[in-house]
């Protein structure tokens, strides 16, 4: 045998594996929680319980020295782990002489200390021995007792009732010794207790017990032991002074005492008994009974667990907060329960770990862990049962001298200390005893807690009351430290005192009362200032830093505490605090107005200050409040574990900030009841990745989640303004469903149906790393389409919050389907949010994909009309009657908060980008869409274009001035050169008068082209500006190459104009300048609302008609080929110049009707009939059906561009916007003005319409009636679905209630099952019948419109 220290392992064995840095990477969890809660992602990490390593951690464990390990024993609280193996020493060897290799060595904690049992045989000697473990190594030397037996056979267990009895389980037979002094107290050798053991045959046994009925146990008088044969089973925790045993399904209650049978029942029951609170009996099924010794009866008071019965009860500990089970069932499968010793509500479920190659090594009940290795393994592993809800609520004894503290002994509690009849450090467990009066040296010691350790502690306690030695002083000083407050007097450091009702008048303030103040400290818990409520609503502070006095003005309407203990001053975040016994109050210092987040009303308070955060803890309710620029921006409320109702409050105290706080409790309407301590835990102890849930992660995931309420099983979500809870997690989970989860994913499609159908509500638990069920199955369309049909069944109030991240910072089940493509997924999850979480918080679940999904042309027209991107703010500050001028009446005003801060901030251009791209023109028709350019276009994209607008007019004004000048002077000015004059015979005095007469033109022509080469110079860096910017996508827009044509063409006009005025060249660059010119004056006045409706209507137009233009032209060159055939290319005079085209323009004026006849009748003979019959087709061809077809198709171009008037004026805009943005620089687009988080919208209640036109208005209100009747028939048959339920729940319980027998039970749910599924399948054919109808709908206004327009 050997006893490993966890020095000799490379990690502490019960400490787990210790993590040597957070495995977080910092740069990564920045931007996933806002700025003011990013160093909870910095310092603590959420545990993915995806892995089997999450929940059950190995320590490894490579014992090499052995040949066969035959025993672990863990001692958790030495950090030991104690082991027995076989060495190969010549011969096979144990460390204890056993000649049965099944026997064991038995650990037992007794009254704190460590005990072993072990067995030796020795030549035919069998011993059992009893020792400290302490002395193990000694062996029999410093055994406390032996016992010798006579037959061999294995120690199989041991237990320590009390200090005088103890039980063997050797082999078959049970053996009870009574001692007759507590052995447990023996100190040396000579003193042993030794015990000679004849062991009874089954016969033997037999026959001594018939002759005593009452009795179960063999007495051995001569030896004080008691004999049972047979496979009893004793338990560990008493009942009433009684033992209670169980053997082939009967349960044997006996006197311990005595040792007489005083009851015989006829099933197994197991005692329970919880300190001296409570003892209860427990049959296999989990049922709890009170049980009359008495009388002998059971009273059933609840059932515990269902599901599973006890075949074999493996273990039983009770802890002072866990009631635990480990047993085996009929089915084979082992099952750990732990469950809240008050309330016996589930803690934890463990099944599915512990197979039966496993050996079960200890339930750890102080570290609340679960030990057990592999037979054939190295690793012992061990999973942390409790919750950290359970774990901050243990209930405790108060222990002095190995005895329990009645309320008898108890005055009161402050700080850590205890005051009994002698003061006890609850902590460190010293004491010291205090004879004196228990008020005046009580009293005195809670205003001095250092005297505890002075040296002189018992000179000191011999005084009522020590004398005040304190020297007078008049100031305090910044040196000084602030100790405590007594009467009129602040203590300082150095037995200094300052008497404070004198000192206080040296300020210019008035004070109304005398003695309520009290030193208050800074963030660092540092005395540094002195509080004094100088009267109702004004407060005063010294400040011994700066030695001024400073006031604070509280609101009329504001109490401020009568008597304050404690005051804590916070300048970062902007509030000072005071408590009182039963008071917390928060000021604001910015509007010294009380913070109202929390209730003021509570009793036995602490106070944690740091980071960013003020934590207020009392035994009903913990507070903690985030501040960002001085104000709330965030709750947190965790509710507190209420006591039992038959306790109640004694005290209250902690220890230090950020620890645990603690209740003293007692037995309610028992004066001298026992005390009972119970740890309640603080703020950052819920970070703990050793508990089972961490439920500050998921309550973080929703930014705008202003206040969160966590308790055992929920995590609920509020937001300021609301009453009603937006929505919560539940986060009631065991290690059985973190094992269900696993397995579930490894099943098929049928199985998982299955168990959807059976169990949903199961799978709508949230697991940190697996979610909920939609992020479970974000892959499996059929699994998540059963979850919707389960989901329309149930009250959507009901439902916990069901799409969410997996963990915090990670993917949600849309961004998974999404990034694959998923459009049926998608729709589906979008669907559901839309459905059962219509919440602004919820939306950051779109919204941060918003743009991923315009990209993919994803139906929004149910997420812009549900509540998830806008908010209709209803607030006293914003006025829902209001003029628009002093003069005008009143007009009803709506305000919306454009809920979208990832799409508007995270990447600013992306939004309008996307947009951009679309060809979607629903998305513009949209009311937040159109908000949102309509802000973008308002604030920066309209001035910029309307600038750069009026610029170019300034070019065109010139430009118009040039091209009328040259025209008109040029026709004036001499047509002969100077050589022509003087041929002519002119002479050159009037040479030179025409030539002046030419300058002004040059000055006119070269100023003109000046300022229009200014002006596009300042265009070509815009546009080089651009190209930079866009690279290859800039050429994807054709008006640059206008742009950019009209400069090219521009320069050589000039060019052209300055060498040769006269040539045919300079025209046809005039007319391409003077075109290119106005299609960027087109651009221009884009971006009037007037305007853009019509140059994106000739664009429609122009687009919709590009195949049938093809195919007209493919038509005029069919006849135009005929006409060059039939009329052998002759040449016609009206066509002179464009002879090779002649007969194709000739074929286009017969489609325009202007037709030419003339050379008809010089044809030939047969020529003549084919000349006319060929312009007959083509005037029927060209001019009747192809020209009405052509106005036909504009019309229809022209009607689709009105019905889409506002949306393509909106994508006019998004477009011009997108072009502006790219060109805003990085720092400008920080600019919260710019790019603010949140839209608010004001706009009037009016039923005029738009400027969308009366058609468009129509149109929306027939789409809008259609949508609300098809979600009123939903609504309806759902409605009728839910009634349909609540009827058949009621007849399954009839049913149940009048005990109908199994099958027909079964037959009958098979039926209701079959009427859901097929009630279910009828609203889906009904949900398409909608669909069906609102399409025949759309297409039936569309045909309206067509004829009206054609009217």
């Amino acid at each position: 045998m050997k006893s490993v220290d966890s020095s000799e392992q490379t990690q502490p064995l019960l400490q787990g594996q210790q993590q040597d840095q957070l495995a977080i990477n910092n740069s990564q969890s920045k931007g996933i929680l806002p700025k003011e809660l990013n160093w909870i992602m910095e310092n603590y990490k959420e545990v993915d319980y995806t892995p089997v390593e999450s929940r059950i951690h190995e320590i490894p464990f490579a014992f090499h020295q052995c040949d066969q390990l035959l025993q672990q024993i863990i001692v958790p609280h030495k950090n030991m782990l104690l082991i027995e193996y076989v060495v190969e020493n010549g011969e096979r060897e144990r460390w204890f002489k056993n000649s049965n290799g099944n026997s064991k060595m038995v650990h037992q904690l007794f009254n704190g200390i460590d005990y072993i049992f072990y067995q030796e045989t020795i030549s035919k000697d069998t011993c059992i021995y009893l020792t400290k473990l302490e002395d193990l190594e000694f062996k029999q030397e410093k055994s406390l007792a032996q016992f010798k037996l006579d037959k061999v056979q294995a120690l199989q267990n041991a237990l320590i009732t009390d200090e005088f009895d103890i039980y063997f389980v050797y082999g078959i037979n049970r053996v009870l010794f009574r001692c007759d002094q507590n052995i447990f107290t023996l100190t040396n050798q000579n003193s042993q207790k030794f015990y000679e053991v004849q062991i009874l045959s089954e016969k033997d046994y037999n026959t001594q017990i018939a002759e005593t009925p009452n009795k179960l146990f063999v007495p051995n008088d001569a030896q004080s032991y008691h004999q049972l044969y047979g496979h009893y089973s004793l338990n560990q925790s008493s009942l009433q002074n009684h033992y209670v045993l169980r053997h082939k399904q009967k349960t044997y209650i006996v006197d311990k005492k005595s040792l007489d049978k005083t009851q015989v029942i006829d099933k197994n029951y197991h005692a329970i008994r919880y300190l001296d609170v409570y003892e209860y009996l427990m049959d296999d099924d989990f049922n709890l009974y009170k049980y009359d010794v008495n009388t002998n009866q059971l009273q059933n008071v609840k059932q515990l667990y269902s599901g599973r019965s006890i075949s074999y009860l493996y273990k039983m500990e009770i802890s002072p907060s866990k009631l635990i089970f480990f047993f085996r069932t009929e089915d084979d499968l082992k099952v750990f329960l732990a469950f809240e010793t008050m309330k016996f509500e589930l803690v934890n479920e463990i099944q599915k770990v512990i197979q039966e190659e496993l050996d079960t090594l200890l339930i750890d009940t102080v570290n609340n862990r679960f030990y057990f290795r592999e037979s054939d393994g190295e690793n012992i592993r061990f999973i942390n049962f409790n919750t950290y809800y359970q774990e901050s609520h243990n209930l405790e004894p108060v222990v002095y001298q190995n005895k329990k503290v009645f309320r008898e002994k108890y005055e009161f509690i402050d700080n850590h200390y205890l005051l009994l009849r002698t003061n006890q450090d609850l902590f460190t467990r010293t004491s010291k005893q205090i004879t004196s009066s228990k008020y005046d040296v009580g009293n005195y010691f809670i205003q001095n807690p250092d005297i505890f350790y002075d040296e002189n502690f018992a000179e000191i306690v011999k005084q009522r009351c020590p004398a005040d030695v304190s020297e007078t002083v008049d100031a305090i000083n910044s040196e000084d430290i602030i100790l405590r407050v007594h009467r009129d007097f602040i203590y300082l450091n150095g037995n200094k005192k300052v008497d404070w009702p004198e000192f206080r008048e040296r300020s210019d303030i008035q004070f109304k009362k005398r003695d309520k103040f009290c030193p208050m400290v800074n963030r660092f818990n540092e005395k540094q200032y002195v509080l004094d409520l100088a009267a109702d609503h004004k407060i005063v502070y010294f400040d011994k830093k700066t030695q001024e006095f400073k006031t604070i003005d509280i609101a009329e309407d504001e109490e401020i505490p009568l008597s304050p203990q404690h005051a804590y001053l916070d300048e970062e975040l902007g509030v000072i605090v005071i408590k009182t016994l039963l008071q917390v109050k928060i000021y604001s210092l910015v509007d010294n107005q009380r913070i109202k987040d929390i209730t003021d009303a509570l009793p036995y308070s602490s106070i944690f200050v740091r980071d960013n955060y003020i934590q207020v803890h009392s035994n009903l309710v913990s507070y903690v409040l985030f501040f960002k620029d001085k104000k709330v921006v965030k709750l947190l409320q965790i509710q507190q574990k209420e006591v039992a109702s038959n306790f109640e409050n004694l005290g209250f105290y902690q220890e230090d900030i950020n620890s645990k706080s603690y209740q003293m409790i007692k037995r309610k309407n028992i004066y001298n009841s026992e005390i009972y301590i119970m740890a309640q835990n603080s703020f950052v102890e819920m970070f703990n990745e050793q508990l089972l849930t961490q439920p500050v992660f998921p309550a973080l995931q929703f930014n705008l989640a202003q206040k969160i309420v966590v308790g055992p099983s929920q995590v609920q979500l509020f937001v300021n303004g609301e009453d009603n809870m937006v929505g919560y997690f539940d986060i009631a989970i065991t290690d059985t469903l973190i094992v269900d989860y696993r397995q579930i994913l490894k099943k098929n499609n049928e199985q998982i149906v299955k168990e959807l159908q059976s169990n949903p509500d199961r799978y709508f638990k949230y697991v940190s790393g697996f979610g909920t069920c939609f992020s479970l199955f974000q892959n499996n369309l059929i699994a998540l389409e059963t979850i919707a049909k389960q989901l329309s069944l149930k009250d959507k109030s009901s439902l916990p919050i069901l799409i969410c991240q997996r963990m915090l910072g990670k993917e949600t089940p849309l961004d998974i389907s999404l990034k694959n493509k998923q459009q049926k997924i998608l729709n589906l999850i979008l669907s559901m949010i839309i459905k059962y979480q219509d919440h602004f918080v919820f939306n950051q679940l779109v919204d941060n994909q918003l743009c991923e999904l315009i990209k993919q042309q994803i139906d929004l027209q149910e997420y812009f009309d549900s509540n998830l991107p806008s908010y209709q703010i209803l607030d006293p500050s914003f006025p829902n009657q209001h003029p628009d001028d002093e003069d005008d009446p009143m007009v009803s005003i709506e305000y919306l908060l454009i809920n979208l801060p990832t799409s508007l901030t995270k990447n600013p251009r992306e939004l309008m980008q996307v947009l951009s791209e679309s060809d979607c023109p629903e998305y513009f028709e949209n009311q937040i869409i159109q908000s949102i350019i309509k802000l973008k276009w308002d604030s920066y994209t309209k001035s910029f274009y309307q600038h750069r607008f009026y610029i170019f007019l300034i070019f065109m004004a010139f430009f118009v001035l040039d091209i009328f000048h040259s025209a008109y002077f040029s026709n004036s000015q001499p047509d002969s050169t100077e050589s022509e004059a003087s041929h002519k015979g002119e002479t050159k005095t009037e040479i030179e008068t025409k030539t002046e007469h030419l300058i002004p033109y040059i000055w006119v022509q070269i100023s003109t082209k000046v300022v229009c080469s200014i002006v596009l110079l300042y265009f070509l860096s815009y546009e080089v500006k651009q190209m930079i910017v866009q690279k290859a996508s800039y050429f994807s827009d054709a008006w640059n190459y206008f742009d950019f044509l009209h400069i090219i063409a521009y320069i050589l006009f000039c060019v052209q104009d300055f060498a040769d005025e006269t040539s045919n060249n300079l025209i046809l660059l005039k007319i391409i300048v003077i075109a290119l010119t106005f299609m960027k004056l087109f651009f221009f006045i884009r971006i009037y609302d007037g305007f853009s409706f019509l140059v994106q209507m000739m664009g429609g137009v122009f687009k919709d008609i590009k195949y049938f233009i093809s195919f007209f032209l493919i038509i005029i060159c069919l006849f135009g080929m005929i006409f060059l055939v039939l009329f052998r290319a002759q040449p016609i005079d009206e066509y002179k110049g464009v002879d090779q085209i002649a007969y194709f323009l000739m074929a286009f004026r017969v489609s325009s009707g202007d037709f030419q006849l003339d050379d008809y009748s010089g044809q030939e003979g047969l020529l003549v009939l084919v000349s006319w019959i060929i312009w007959i087709l083509a005037v029927f061809t060209l001019n009747i059906v192809f020209m009405n077809f052509i106005i036909a198709v504009i019309s229809e171009s022209y009607e689709r561009v009105m019905q889409k008037l506002v949306a393509e004026s909106y994508k006019v805009k998004a477009n011009m916007i997108v072009e502006k943005e790219q060109l805003i620089s990085t720092n400008d687009l920080t600019d919260i003005n710019l790019f603010p988080n949140f839209i608010v919208v004001r706009r009037p209640l009016s039923n005029d319409s738009n400027e969308a036109g009366e058609w468009q208005g129509f149109i929306k209100d027939i789409k809008y009636t259609i949508r609300t009747a098809v979600a009123k028939s939903k609504g309806e048959i759902i409605q009728n679905l839910h009634q349909s339920l609540e009827k058949i729940n009621s007849s399954i319980q009839q049913s149940q209630k009048k005990s109908i027998s199994d099958d027909s039970i079964e037959n009958k749910l098979q039926k209701i099952k079959d009427q859901l599924d097929s009630k279910v399948d009828s609203l889906d054919t009904k949900v398409v019948e909608l669909k069906n109808d609102m399409n025949f709908i759309r297409s039936s206004i569309a045909q309206i419109l067509q004829n009206q327009n054609q009217q």
